[in-house]
């Protein structure tokens, strides 16, 4: 057998489904293979390449977006994108069914939003694909920091959106943290934010998409985001036997 061990940059969750389930169902055992999952020891903020170098243990990393361009860009380390399963990411913005939802209730896509609130739980950096899909719609934006410079832009009263910190739930969503600001929009993933503001009951009902609040991918603005793209080490890839071993793996 040949071992074969994959960092991902998030805790164990329905992401990456795919992968637990082919160790639970044999696949890479049929394949001789012994792969090993490593989830990210975070527990809210994915793992960033800036903090820990995700090939240090591990022949091949699953990264954020964030990473990614640390990685291609500011690092320059010679990594290869070798597989990207998702055609499409999970993320979603999120509008508050609690906070001012007049604000936001007939929202259909970024292009709908105005002088909101819109929360981020990697703030101040804000992905470079949330922001190309304001620019798409025209929309105004301030207080983030850009991930590759770290210069950060303050608001001047009259933007269309103000970032705002949030923590990795949906309580600023909720109006109900005792840490940040509540929030008129959030970014989500549709299989976890959404799904737990569909099953928290206020008193006793609970809310319905698409009538209490709304929920808007980037489709409509042609931003894409890379997301669970599969990376390995150009010079471990160089080695003819582990492109078996990564051929066999995928």
């Amino acid at each position: 057998y040949t071992d074969f061990s994959l960092q991902l940059r998030w805790l164990m969750s329905a992401q990456f489904a795919g992968f637990y389930a082919a160790l639970e169902l044999g696949f890479w055992s049929n394949e001789c293979l012994n792969v090993m999952i490593n989830p990210s020891a975070s527990t809210c903020e994915p793992e960033r390449t800036s903090d820990v170098d995700p090939l240090q243990n591990a022949d091949a990393f699953i990264p954020d977006y964030l990473s990614f361009l640390y990685v291609a860009v500011m690092d320059n380390r010679k990594v290869t994108h070798v597989s990207q399963h998702f055609r499409r990411s999970g993320r979603t913005a999120i509008t508050s069914p609690v906070f001012e939802p007049e604000k936001t209730r007939d929202a259909r896509g970024v292009k709908d939003l105005h002088h909101v609130k819109f929360g981020s739980p990697s703030w101040p950096r804000v992905p470079a694909v949330a922001r190309a899909a304001l620019e798409f719609g025209n929309m105004t934006y301030c207080s983030y920091a850009d991930p590759l410079t770290a210069e950060y832009f303050t608001c001047n009263g009259d933007e269309d959106i103000e970032f705002q910190p949030i923590g990795c739930s949906i309580q600023e969503l909720m109006a109900d943290s005792e840490t940040f600001e509540p929030v008129h929009v959030m970014g989500g993933m549709c299989y976890d934010h959404v799904a737990q503001l569909l099953s928290t009951p206020v008193d006793g009902v609970l809310f319905n998409e698409g009538v209490d609040f709304q929920t808007f991918g980037l489709a409509d603005t042609k931003a894409l985001t890379m997301e669970d793209g599969i990376m390995v080490n150009r010079t471990w890839l160089s080695d003819i036997s582990n492109e078996f071993t990564l051929v066999k793996f995928l």
